[in-house]
């Protein structure tokens, strides 16, 4: 059964007419504050995915503009990025992020605290969290390059050698060892670990598979 919307109002919008649907969904005709008119589906109405005509998103870009000059800049990028795979579930990013729980500090709502807290990104990097289960603050987040934040992803192997706790890549990349090869020692031939590192890659006795 089709919910009657005529006369409800929806942020900016107020529904003044059902029109043909679309999609096989109810749509309404709907007129905005600012004088435009608009036809958009009930569903959209009701979840806020639209709440005026698009005068609003204008004005919110010309604001960001005005406000902080940067809304062409990687920077400013980034922080929509961040608020796109955390608060929009159209994305395809979405359920890494946002429908995992991973959410964005109210602080960081207006750019400019963003930028205030996290400088210009530099050339080359991405904003990386520090804690990967926990969400985008100023006490959780760096700029990181594309190295860095492979590093910190949940799928990294830890690997403790002589009292010391570092990814594998880290410890490839410390003793001159080739990634490859060393994975396949320490995860698919089970060596162990000082094996692993410690065994030169001409020994006649290595594995076919550890190439």
């Amino acid at each position: 059964m089709v919910k009657n919307e005529l006369g409800n109002k929806y942020g900016r919008l107020l529904v003044i007419e059902q029109v043909a649907s679309i999609n096989e969904k109810a749509a309404w005709l709907s007129r905005c504050d600012c004088g435009n008119t608009k036809i958009v589906t009930g569903d959209s109405l009701r979840t806020g995915k639209v709440s005026s005509c698009g005068c609003y998103q204008k004005e919110m870009y010309g604001l960001s503009s005005k406000t902080h000059g940067m809304s062409k800049t990687q920077t400013y990028r980034s922080w929509q990025e961040m608020k796109t795979r955390c608060f929009d579930k159209t994305s395809v990013s979405y359920k890494n992020y946002g429908g995992r729980g991973i959410t964005v500090c109210k602080r960081w709502d207006k750019f400019e605290n963003f930028i205030f807290d996290m400088g210009v990104r530099p050339k080359g990097a991405t904003l990386d969290r520090i804690k990967t289960n926990k969400g985008y603050s100023p006490s959780n987040c760096k700029w990181s390059t594309r190295t860095e934040q492979n590093r910190n992803k949940r799928s990294n192997i830890l690997i403790s050698y002589k009292g010391e706790k570092l990814c594998l890549s880290e410890w490839c990349e410390k003793l001159n060892l080739k990634y490859p090869r060393t994975y396949n020692r320490i995860v698919v031939n089970k060596w162990p670990v000082a094996k692993a590192f410690e065994t030169s890659s001409l020994k006649p006795y290595l594995d076919a598979v550890d190439m």
